[in-house]
């Protein structure tokens, strides 16, 4: 289970970037990012390699950057909804004043 999601306060939010993370796979896994990987890494001309390395280094880095981002905008959210469930009273959040 991962430390964000907390199934006793309901939250139902993780803090793992996994939007981001599946977002980059999903490419990753398609025929033309197997060519970009199968260029920048095991093709046989130096040309290919030196050509699309950077640009596939460039891509990994801009995703790093944006599962970081997603990260800390979850981790915001999470203390802002903490932070209001805390701050209401018993009476705003609905519940009833009186045992029973």
């Amino acid at each position: 289970m991962s430390p964000g999601f907390d199934p006793k306060r309901g939250n139902g939010m993780s803090r793992w970037p996994w939007l981001t993370a599946v977002l980059a796979a999903v490419p990753a896994a398609s025929p033309l990012g197997q060519e970009v990987i199968h260029s920048a890494f095991i093709s046989g001309e130096q040309l290919a390699r030196n050509i699309w390395q950077p640009i596939f280094f460039a891509v990994v880095v801009a995703v790093i950057v944006l599962m970081m981002i997603e990260w800390a905008l979850r981790i915001a959210i999470s203390r802002w909804r903490a932070q209001k469930q805390v701050s209401l009273s018993p009476r705003e959040k609905g519940e009833r004043g009186f045992n029973g």
